[in-house]
């Protein structure tokens, strides 16, 4: 019996992680573009992609991810409004608004249960964000692996394993598409 519940406890991490991935680091894959992303997480043997729909068509409002057998879309609700995203992922929707109008650097992302507000650390660096509200969750950051270099980015990932990962790949791309050049 208390072998048994060893190894239980022993494997549960790998079981509660095995269902949703924990996000270690965000890198475009050509040093001189930022269409293409390749996602790397905890498990060493998935790695991910995330990439815009259209690339010939120089379109940024729409992006799509791949990580393991997960997909989904990132999309402008409406082009002439770039404060409001949408993302999907089998039933998942989540919208994100600005919080103020015109402030890229702080946003309301929401499911049909929770708002979560993901904003930078200093007000306009888009270099470092963080997931401020709700906290019983757990805890989302991210920031740039070298200073002033938005090619390159650590995710500290340290969220309940029963946040979907359609939703912290949301806030991860809305840090990294507002603090990257669209070329």
């Amino acid at each position: 019996m208390k072998r048994t519940s060893l190894i239980i406890l022993l494997l549960l991490p790998f079981l509660l992680f095995g269902q949703n991935q924990q996000l270690l680091s965000i890198h475009t894959k050509w040093d001189d573009s930022y269409s293409e992303w390749v996602i790397y997480t905890a498990d060493e043997s998935i790695e991910g992609t995330l990439s815009i729909r259209w690339p010939l068509q120089g379109d940024w409002s729409k992006w799509d991810y791949r990580i393991g057998e997960e997909a989904g879309s990132f999309e402008m609700r409406y082009l002439e409004d770039p404060g409001y995203w949408e993302a999907r992922s089998g039933n998942t929707l989540l919208t994100a608004r600005w919080f103020w109008p015109g402030d890229v650097s702080h946003w309301k992302v929401m499911d049909d249960d929770l708002t979560w507000q993901w904003q930078t650390r200093w007000r306009h660096v888009t270099e470092e964000w963080l997931l401020t509200e709700p906290k019983e969750h757990g805890s989302l950051q991210l920031y740039t692996e070298y200073e002033g270099d938005p090619r390159d980015w650590i995710i500290e990932d340290r969220m309940n394993p029963e946040v979907p990962l359609v939703t912290k790949l949301f806030m991860v791309f809305l840090g990294i598409y507002h603090a990257s050049p669209k070329h």
